[in-house]
C-alpha cells in the first residue's frame, strides 16, 4: 500500500528536491543505514519548510553531487566530511558545533591551561558572533573576525598537536565558519538538520532498516513527505485523501508546500 501510494505521489517527492536545489541555505546531514541486512547510508538535505531523504549504498561525493544538481547557488550547511569539502565551486558555512565539540573534548580529556584556554577563546568568539549576527552588527562582526584571526595566529596554541590541527581547520575554512556572522539567514552550526535524522535513528534501532532497494525508495519518500509536510503544517490525512482524489483523477498530488485545494 505504502509502495503503490509512493509511485503514485512521487511528483511530491520531486517538488521537494526542486526547492531544495533552489533554495538561498541548505543543510546536508548522512547518518548509517541498513539495507537488507548491509550497510547504507540516509543522506538528507534540508531547509526550515522542508526535508529530502535519500537511501544509498555510497557515501561518496557522487551522492552530494547528484542531490544537489548543477547550477546551485545558495549557501551549504555542512561538517566537514571530505564529500562537501572537495566542492570549492559551493559556498559552504561549516557547522561550528564540530569544532567546538572537539575542543571542549580536548578540554575535558586533557586539561591543560592551552586546552582550556583554546576552548573558553572559541567559544567566546562563537558567542560574538552569533550576537554580531543577531543584531545585524557589521562593526562587531569585523571584531569577531579579528579575534578569530588572533585565535589561529597564537602560536603557543601550537605545542599541542591537536589543538594545531584546529587552527589549521580554522585557518583553512576561515570564512566559511563564521559565514553566519554576515548573513542572518545561515546557522552557525548544523544541529537543525542532525535533529532532522533523529526520527530515522529511532527507526533503525526499532526495525533495523529497509529490506530491499525499493524499500530504501519507499522509506525515502515517505520521510520526504510526511516531514516537509509537517514543516509547512498541511494536515497529513487532508493531503493523503487529496492526493488519492488527485490520482482518481488522473492529476498530480497535491503540493506539500499549500494546503490541498477543496
Amino acid at each position: 500500500m505504502f509502495d503503490r501510494q509512493r509511485v503514485r505521489t512521487a511528483p511530491a517527492r520531486a517538488e521537494i528536491l526542486v526547492q531544495l536545489r533552489t533554495s538561498a541555505v541548505a543543510g546536508f546531514e548522512e547518518t548509517s543505514h541498513r539495507q537488507d541486512g548491509e550497510g547504507a547510508w540516509l543522506w538528507l538535505g534540508r531547509m526550515e519548510k522542508l526535508s529530502y531523504f535519500h537511501v544509498d549504498r555510497s557515501r561518496s561525493h557522487e551522492v552530494f553531487d547528484q542531490l544537489l544538481g548543477e547550477g546551485f547557488v545558495g549557501v551549504v550547511v555542512s561538517d566537514f566530511y571530505g564529500a562537501y569539502t572537495r566542492r570549492t565551486d559551493l559556498v559552504h558555512a561549516y557547522c561550528n558545533a564540530h569544532t567546538l565539540r572537539e575542543a571542549k573534548k580536548l578540554a575535558e580529556v586533557r586539561p591543560a591551561p592551552l586546552t582550556i584556554e583554546f576552548c573558553d577563546w572559541f567559544s567566546d568568539i562563537l558567542a560574538a558572533g552569533k550576537r554580531a549576527q543577531e543584531a545585524d552588527d557589521r562593526r562587531a562582526g569585523g571584531n569577531v573576525r579579528r579575534r578569530m584571526h588572533r585565535l589561529i595566529d597564537t602560536e603557543r596554541f601550537g605545542a599541542d598537536a591537536d589543538l594545531l590541527r584546529l587552527q589549521g581547520r580554522l585557518a583553512l575554512h576561515f570564512d566559511d565558519v563564521l559565514r553566519y556572522v554576515g548573513r542572518p539567514d545561515v546557522p552557525m552550526t548544523n544541529n537543525d538538520t542532525e535533529r532532522d535524522l533523529r526520527s530515522a535513528a529511532v527507526h533503525r534501532k526499532i526495525a533495523g532498516g529497509t529490506r530491499s532497494a525499493n524499500g530504501s525508495e519507499t522509506y525515502a519518500h515517505w520521510m520526504s513527505v510526511t516531514q516537509t509536510l509537517r514543516k509547512s503544517e498541511v494536515d497529513l490525512r487532508s493531503w493523503v485523501e487529496g492526493s488519492f482524489q488527485a490520482h482518481l483523477a488522473g492529476r498530480p498530488p497535491p503540493s506539500v508546500f499549500a494546503p490541498p485545494s477543496s
